[in-house]
């Protein structure tokens, strides 16, 4: 394949995960904001996913 259009087929796929990945920033943050998600110090975070990390499935 003509590497042009490697180049511009990975941009694109580059970009379509940064679009995805600032949707759910966005989602996320008016979660916060409607009140449905908790907030942590880091202490607390690094604590619950460890408990996550250490539980069985």
């Amino acid at each position: 394949m003509n590497m042009a259009i490697e180049r511009k087929i990975r941009k694109i796929k580059i970009e379509r995960r940064r679009d995805e990945i600032a949707q759910n920033g966005h989602e996320t943050l008016a979660a916060y904001r409607a009140g449905k998600l908790k907030s942590y110090t880091a202490a607390e975070a690094i604590t619950e996913l460890r408990n996550i990390l250490d539980s069985p499935e």
